[in-house]
């Protein structure tokens, strides 16, 4: 659409090593990550909330969950104990279906019909502007909570499972709107104190249900508007403890909690750069749409198997898929509101260059690191994957093999 901002497509270059691509000062070989999910590796033992073994009900990152007393204990048990029975009941139920021989792989099932190699930086390519008129203005949103830990897809057996990874109504031709309003106050998300901040996330959220629940509603699914917890000290939740610096979707409640002091982690580059912030929450909503769509419960039923078979790179796998995954839904919602924003390149830019900084290359400083969220350049490929098509069918991340997902 003429007088919109372009992303160019230009490679970035490593960054210089700073102390902030440490993300928190974690030793190289335990990076943090922002947004979803970042490091649950090694899957080896009880980290996040009741079920041994199962580490995935964050979609973010942090250390191990800590152990506490008294009434939040009580409070966390009793919050995750009807999310630990679910996963429960589809881990015994996916084994107990199992065959004698290992359940196939759900990145080996299906030929690639995707890729996220080509362009390597968001490129304006929006269809279906009109006159500038917004979609989906007369969505009334819900309140924050509303029927959260209802009604999410369940998979009985592997091969559903698998269905719900790679085969997913998501991917059937459900278009993401364009444009989107989204009217935001002027906030300096990078200064802001916690009321500020509370606020102004609330009013995103109001823009992420317009973009996605009548989006999900087309493909027999709903979003859930999530509550936005801001903390200024470590957090207990039902999915265990959140410490500082830090982004995560909790799934056991269907909530977000952001870290007040996050921003001085970021690297220095984008740092006061508007949609930055907003683009981490984005990330994070990404993974609340796959929590709705059954895609997060098959993919960590998945990484449990593997866990259980001592078989990390493929654990690594999966959670890279529903990482980029998360980065392509970002980009696609970053798409439908571009021109309510007034996203500029520059802004674009420092998206972009967010994404990179947070590849399982550039925390670690190591390119041939088999970590668990993806390289730098796939996180801004998959960026870019959804930000330049509006179908969400070239987020699915699940049929995609070899270098694209590493």
């Amino acid at each position: 659409m003429p007088g919109q901002p372009v992303w160019d497509g230009r490679q970035w270059v490593r960054p210089a090593p700073t102390a902030t691509q440490q993300w928190g000062a974690m030793p190289p070989t335990q990076p943090q990550y922002f947004g979803g999910g970042v490091q649950p590796a090694p899957i080896t033992t009880q980290r996040w909330g009741a079920v041994p073994g199962y580490n995935s009900q964050f979609a973010g990152f942090g250390p191990p969950a800590r152990k506490s007393s008294g009434a939040k204990t009580c409070l966390t048990i009793i919050i995750g104990a009807a999310v630990a029975l679910l996963l429960i009941t589809v881990l015994v139920t996916l084994y107990t279906n199992a065959k004698p021989d290992p359940p196939t792989p759900p990145y080996t099932t299906v030929p690639s019909v995707t890729t996220a190699t080509q362009p390597t930086q968001p490129t304006q390519t929006n269809t279906n502007q009109g006159d500038g008129n917004y979609v989906n203005d007369g969505y009334v949103v819900p309140a924050p909570g509303t029927n959260a830990g209802r009604d999410r897809p369940t998979p009985l057996t592997w091969t559903e499972a698998t269905d719900m990874l790679q085969r997913n109504e998501l991917y059937n031709n459900v278009m993401m709107p364009v444009p989107v309003r989204c009217e935001l106050p002027e906030v300096n998300l990078f200064n802001a104190n916690s009321a500020a901040l509370k606020s102004y996330f609330d009013e995103f959220t109001v823009c992420l249900m317009r973009a996605w629940d009548p989006t999900l509603r087309e493909a027999g699914f709903y979003a859930v508007r999530p509550v936005i917890n801001i903390y200024s000290s470590e957090i207990e939740t039902p999915c265990g403890t959140v410490p500082m610096q830090n982004a995560a979707f909790c799934a056991a409640n269907e909530q977000v909690y952001y870290a007040t002091d996050l921003p001085s982690i970021l690297p220095a580059e984008v740092r006061g750069k508007r949609m930055v912030i907003e683009a981490v929450i984005a990330h994070e909503f990404g993974h609340a749409v796959q929590n709705r769509t059954g895609i997060l419960l098959s993919g960590n039923a998945w990484q449990e198997y593997y866990a259980s078979q001592n078989d990390q790179p493929k654990a690594n796998q999966i959670s890279r898929q529903m990482e980029l995954q998360a980065d392509c839904f970002a980009g696609e919602f970053l798409n439908s509101i571009q021109q309510s924003v007034g996203l500029t390149q520059d802004e674009a830019d420092a998206v972009t260059l967010l994404f990179y900084s947070i590849g399982d290359d550039i925390l670690t400083g190591d390119s041939n690191y088999d970590g668990n969220h993806g390289r730098g350049q796939n996180r801004v490929n998959w960026l870019a994957q959804g930000f330049n098509q509006q179908n969400l069918g070239v987020c699915n991340t699940f049929v995609v093999e070899g270098s694209d997902t590493k």
